[in-house]
């Protein structure tokens, strides 16, 4: 018997044992950018992240015909836009319990989609709506993908599809870090302006990255046209972007949390496009390069002192 509720007297949603560790098995990046950021913005974030993972590990991972795929994002999609009933719930969930998805955490986070829900229904009502509004968007832009089947035509087509995926997650947490950080409001409308680039660069850099595994999966992101190394410049213009969004964000006093999440994203990516162009797909930042990155954000933090030089070297090496 689905039991999901919106409980406004249940409390925070707490980013618990049990958030943290499906945050964990689904992202490597994200399970260290997130815990950077103050409550509640860490908790609502956290929630959107794994939402956003479960509409993508439909799009991408579960083996189904494309029509199936796009018949359940459009069930979520309906369901985020208004339907949030134990029924709506229901239909969902039938859909996803017990699907068959080959790595292990997205599978996890598929069996746990209840408890995802919940923690969804649990927050506020600002953050919650905003959610919905742009996840719904989302879900219909992988429908729409799975419907006309095939690699996008040219770069067009690509940042049209990273838009969808991506661009999209940015105003979201544009939105989000709006809403937590009041001083934001003067630098709003710039914030939103390059929120889409930030969102395309870190999907890029992904797709650049994995072309060869999608490859295998029978996926394929990057026009059919040799393109790459427009994409890899695109890329590039996208993170640089981003670091000017990181910048507005530290000097229009946005909270350290929210600049640390975002400067980290940024450096993580910009050192990955570093190492596909270099080497090509299929590569990663090493753990040691990661760990440094992290930690010297992490003590800036600690210090009260700006952020931004860390992510400003990254950029110039590039």
């Amino acid at each position: 018997m689905i039991e999901f509720q919106r409980n406004a007297a249940a409390g925070p949603v707490g980013i618990d044992a049990r958030l943290a560790d499906l945050l964990a098995r689904s992202s490597r990046t994200f399970a260290l950018s997130i815990p950077l950021l103050e409550q509640p913005l860490r908790d609502e974030v956290t929630v959107a992240y794994l939402l956003f993972r479960i509409a993508d590990t439909i799009e991408d991972e579960v083996d189904w015909p494309d029509g199936q795929r796009a018949r359940v994002l459009r069930l979520f999609a309906a369901f985020l836009a208004g339907e949030n009933t134990t029924p709506a719930a229901s239909a969902v969930l039938d859909e996803i319990s017990g699907v068959e998805v080959a790595h292990e955490g997205y599978a996890k986070l598929m069996g746990d989609a209840l408890f995802v829900l919940d923690a969804y229904a649990a927050l506020d009502d600002a953050p919650r709506e905003a959610i919905a509004a742009h996840l719904v968007r989302t879900s219909l832009g992988m429908a729409d993908q799975l419907e006309s089947p095939g690699a996008p035509e040219d770069v067009r087509g690509a940042k049209h599809y990273c838009y969808a995926v991506a661009g999209i997650v940015g105003e979201l947490c544009t939105e989000l870090f709006v809403l937590r950080n009041a001083s934001l409001a003067r630098a709003r409308n710039a914030l939103v302006d390059l929120a889409p680039a930030f969102g395309e660069g870190l999907q890029l850099v992904n797709i650049l990255r994995d072309e060869a595994a999608d490859a295998i999966e029978g996926r394929r992101f990057i026009p059919a046209s040799d393109c790459r190394a427009e994409l890899l410049a695109l890329a590039g213009d996208d993170l640089r972007a981003a670091g000017e969004y990181v910048r507005l964000l530290e000097t229009h006093g946005a909270s350290a949390g929210t600049v640390a999440f975002n400067a980290l994203n940024v450096a993580l990516a910009c050192e990955t496009l570093s190492l596909v162009a270099d080497r090509g797909a299929g590569v990663k930042v090493a753990r040691e390069r990661v760990t440094e990155l992290f930690e010297d954000i992490r003590a800036r933090v600690a210090a009260a002192e700006p952020i931004c030089p860390v992510l400003d070297r990254v950029l110039v090496s590039r």
